[in-house]
């Protein structure tokens, strides 16, 4: 599984060199139980062991919802929610987030297997992979231009284990064809 991880990597890292805003990255990392993350529902959430020795991620058992509070942060439609999971059934999420003079809003992600072309112009080859990068694109609700979001919610397919392995959610700008 190592070359999704890397793949993923790779990626984060070449948007590294334009300018990006991150609002949450959690890689499970130097944590124990549910690493920051409320657990709701049946079943059981911990740290496990996933693509590497020494490597974690969160498993999500049986009907678990997990979501995290993150210091309330302004997003647009410039952002996106990466993940690498090992998620065979199936994970949504959603971000909790308020408007200025509204109710609060919940902000479904479709996250979708991530298969940006790689660095020869080809679209990666996940077969046999078991952790793979996920991506979703922050669409906001009609009218929006922006939204202040301050929880991020995972949801494995009912019934379903899921190891989620990183976390992120973050804003990168377009870059210049000359950067």
């Amino acid at each position: 599984m190592g070359r999704a991880a890397g793949l993923l990597a790779a990626g984060l890292l070449a948007a590294c060199s334009c300018p990006q805003t991150t609002v949450l990255v959690d890689d499970f990392e130097g944590c124990s139980g549910s690493c920051g993350w409320a657990a709701s529902g049946t079943g059981s959430v911990a740290v496990v062991s996933t693509i590497l020795p020494g490597e974690h991620g969160l498993r999500v058992d049986g009907g678990v919802t997990v979501s995290k509070t993150i210091p309330p942060a302004t997003i647009d439609t410039t952002y996106s929610l990466q993940l690498v999971a090992d998620c065979v059934d199936g994970l949504t999420a959603n971000l909790a987030a308020s408007v200025p003079g509204s109710a609060d809003i919940t902000i479904a992600v479709m996250l979708a297997l991530d298969d940006s072309l790689d660095t020869n112009g080809n679209t990666p080859d996940y077969s046999g992979a078991s952790y793979v990068p996920l991506v979703g694109s922050i669409d906001l609700p009609s009218g929006l231009m922006s939204a202040i979001v301050h929880q991020v919610t995972l949801t494995p397919a009912p019934g379903a284990t899921c190891t989620v392995d990183l976390v992120q959610l973050s804003s990168v700008t377009p870059c210049n064809a000359d950067d």
